[in-house]
């Protein structure tokens, strides 16, 4: 029987040229809602949630510019 390990990363990029609008409108795919998460928002915590208990730390980090 085999005890293999397998260790898992996962990180993301998002892509904040105006060419996907300005977040301040409605419209952009990057739209700052204070009162909900945008549709990249969701689906990177849709993802968070299932991959993090894959990660030995169980955590996650980000960077910003």
């Amino acid at each position: 029987m085999c005890a293999c390990r397998m260790q898992m990363n996962f990180t993301v990029a998002i892509d904040f040229t105006a060419s996907n609008g300005d977040p301040r409108s409605p419209q952009s795919l990057h739209h700052i809602n204070p009162h909900q998460l945008n549709m990249y928002a969701r689906a990177l915590h849709a993802v968070g949630e299932i991959i993090q208990d894959y990660d030995s730390y169980v955590c996650s980090s980000d960077w910003s510019d």
